[in-house]
């Protein structure tokens, strides 16, 4: 047994959530930066449980490690030593937020069980009336001599407007079928259009011009997908985590925050309390590098019964693993549907208000009888109700939501814009290495002049603007990526083979 061992054996077993409110207590009479030895004086622990617990208050109250000139690791943490997950506001939020999506849900699956039943039943249900209109009108006409006026369907309106808007469509119809050529053909095939891209990384891509044909799908599945939009793929968080740890074996078992920043596209901010996290979690270490970089380590990672792998090998080909910038967003789509079936689905709608309106109130006209008088003996209201309020509001509704919801998928296409903007910058900043650049040199124009390209390109990611003193020439440079790429690069070249070798089978 070592001497840390029964050190530990002779300390009486404590809670860690005692200890973490004791350590917090004096992280916050130290504004919420100190070392172990700062914490060991104050609290009167042990050294060696001071450590391991204030490792794992990093990912629960934001914190990050800061490294002296000597060496020294500083844990930071924001001086409130709040959990942000506990604070009443963000409790307030979350709940809103959940009840929010449940309101939703309930809403959606409601519309989505009427829409059958709604929209297309009424649709049904007023080209029946319309028929019964037409034919009555017809009947009517032989004793007429053709001037004939439709009578005024008492109700909620009158009926007045409904031979023109008849006869607009008759003529409507006329022309269109008579105009059209049907010798055109109904479908034209275009030849597909490939071409091979080297992106900057050394991969090739194959890029299809030509669009993708449209996956067949069922007309309620089209319902659907015209009114909340079509399904989203919901992302993998396991997926994500064993693509980063595939990526730390794949590298030595040697990562810094910049290779964090360049799988996911986050700030620096962010990008340490995920390797802080990655640490935790997965038995990881911290090294400090000569210039201060921090370096974590994952020697148990690297561990597998293949054997050793190669002295100095960092696997890129074959690998399960995509940088940031070789995920590009595509544009979200409205409906998912094609055209001629988004059009298809807002005209029978469209027909339904239609029906509403023009039709609703012509069941009760005594003159008329439609349906050999069914409809005059109900109650007005009740006939209001059916075949007036329920189809107009939910048609309206029908058209109203993604109406609405153009605005946001809109809004969020915008930012996919900016991000894969920020995914081609990335991608050109570290193919540099973080080495000064001219703005004009990296794709989409950055301007570290304003304001939003300062705030969201240059800043989070450790970025300086370096003026020229002769020339007075701007140029950007990512001094934190650049020496953190070498760090890494230093520590891959020395880390051991034998890491990945667990030993000899003696036992089977």
């Amino acid at each position: 047994m070592s001497e840390k061992d029964e050190r530990q054996q002779g300390v009486a077993v404590v809670p860690e959530s005692r200890l973490q409110e004791q350590l917090a207590g004096a992280l916050r009479r130290r504004s919420g930066r100190a070392t172990v030895s700062d914490l060991t004086v104050d609290t009167g622990l042990p050294s060696f449980q001071v450590e391991p617990v204030l490792r794992n208050m990093l990912p629960l109250y934001w914190g990050h490690l800061e490294v002296t000139e000597t060496g020294e690791l500083v844990y930071a943490f924001p001086p409130s030593l709040t959990r942000p997950d506990e604070e009443l506001g963000a409790r307030l939020s979350r709940a809103g937020r959940q009840l929010a999506k449940w309101a939703y849900r309930v809403f959606q699956a409601i519309f989505k069980v009427c829409i059958a039943g709604v929209v297309i039943g009424y649709f049904l249900a007023f080209v029946a009336i319309l028929l019964a209109v037409v034919v009555a009108l017809l009947f009517r006409s032989k004793g007429d001599d053709d001037s004939f006026e439709i009578p005024s369907g008492g109700g909620h309106h009158h009926g007045g407007g409904l031979l023109d808007a008849l006869r607009i469509w008759w003529l409507y119809d006329w022309f269109f079928y008579s105009s059209r050529s049907y010798r055109e053909p109904r479908y034209r095939r275009r030849p597909s259009r490939h071409r091979s891209m080297r992106g900057r990384s050394g991969l090739d891509f194959e890029i299809d011009d030509a669009p993708a044909p449209e996956r067949r799908k069922g007309i309620l599945q089209s319902f659907y997908d015209f009114v909340f939009g079509p399904p989203r793929e919901r992302a993998d968080a396991a997926a994500e985590r064993r693509e980063v740890l595939a990526y730390i074996r794949a590298h030595r078992g040697r990562i810094t925050a910049s290779d964090l920043v360049s799988l996911k596209g986050v700030p620096f901010s962010e990008a340490e309390r995920l390797a802080v996290q990655l640490m935790i979690d997965y038995d990881g270490d911290v090294d400090v590098s000569e210039d201060g970089h921090l370096v974590y380590a994952f020697k148990k990672l690297r561990l597998t019964a293949s054997g050793a792998e190669p002295a100095g090998s960092v696997v890129e080909s074959g690998r399960s693993w995509l940088r940031f910038w070789e995920r590009p967003e595509p544009a979200l789509p409205i409906t998912g549907n094609s055209t001629g079936r988004n059009v298809v689905i807002g005209v029978l709608n469209a027909f339904n208000v239609f029906g509403a309106i023009f039709l609703s109130g012509l069941l009760q006209d005594p003159e008329l009888a439609l349906f050999g008088g069914a409809f005059l003996t109900m109650s007005p209201a009740t006939v209001n109700w059916i075949f007036y309020y329920i189809p107009l509001a939910y048609s309206t509704v029908f058209l109203a939501v993604p109406a609405i919801r153009s605005f946001s998928v809109q809004r969020e296409n915008a930012q996919r814009e900016t991000r894969n903007r920020l995914r081609s910058v990335l991608e050109a900043v570290f193919g540099r290495s973080g080495q000064p650049a001219a703005p004009a040199a990296l794709p989409g124009g950055v301007d570290p002049k304003t304001d939003r390209d300062l705030e969201q390109i240059v800043l989070p990611y450790g970025g300086d603007v370096v003026v020229d003193e002769r020339t007075g020439d701007i140029s950007l440079a990512f001094p934190r990526i650049a020496g953190e790429l070498g760090a890494v690069s230093e520590a891959r070249a020395a880390a051991s083979a034998d890491e990945a070798d667990p030993g000899a089978i003696i036992f089977k």
